[in-house]
């Protein structure tokens, strides 16, 4: 009834003092509510290099490269309904609902919420002896979303209030962080 898919795939490799790990994720539903579709997917890789003082277990450098992040697209379906349409039925979803020109009640097929968001790391981690370490982290993260609506104004129908197209509304943000640790 739902459609709803998931795929996932995951890698691990190691060589020598090397290693790889990844996960790739894709999550695609209907959802329960009418309209409300989702699609999703998200990663997540490391890559990896240690080296440790011959003979010495808790000695040597540890560096490390993870990137991870995703995206998303749902339509908006978080919007009550009284007990009443709820009676009636109770999947109903009225975002994005308006009244166009020729009087009929339809939908703004595009009232979504898109969102992705990557993230890169460096960790380095150096041993010099059993009770003296230096930590290092890098880090920088990007998000990028935006939401379109229907615009509405309210006009009166048969003593109904129902939202009326005027045009759609777009926006959108964008995010840069980055910094560093050192412990």
């Amino acid at each position: 009834m739902y459609s709803t898919f998931r795929e996932y795939l995951k890698l691990n490799a190691f060589v020598g003092n090397w290693h790889l790990c990844g996960r790739f994720s894709k999550l695609n539903s209907h959802g329960y509510l009418e309209r409300a579709a989702s699609d999703m997917l998200s990663y997540q890789m490391e890559i990896g290099w240690q080296h440790r003082k011959q003979g010495h277990y808790t000695q040597g450098t540890e560096l490390r490269l993870l990137a991870f992040g995703g995206r998303e697209q749902t339509y908006m379906a978080w919007y009550g309904i009284s007990e009443e349409q709820m009676a009636v039925n109770r999947r109903f979803n009225p975002a994005g609902m308006y009244i166009s020109e020729s009087g009929d009640t339809t939908y703004f097929p595009n009232q979504t919420d898109n969102y992705q968001q990557h993230h890169l790391q460096l960790h380095i981690n150096h041993r010099f002896t059993p009770h003296w370490t230096i930590r290092a982290t890098a880090h920088y993260t990007y998000g990028e979303g935006k939401y379109l609506l229907a615009d509405e104004a309210i006009v009166k129908l048969n003593d109904m209030q129902l939202p009326q197209w005027t045009g759609i509304v777009s926006k959108g943000m964008y995010n840069h962080y980055y910094g560093g640790l050192l412990a």
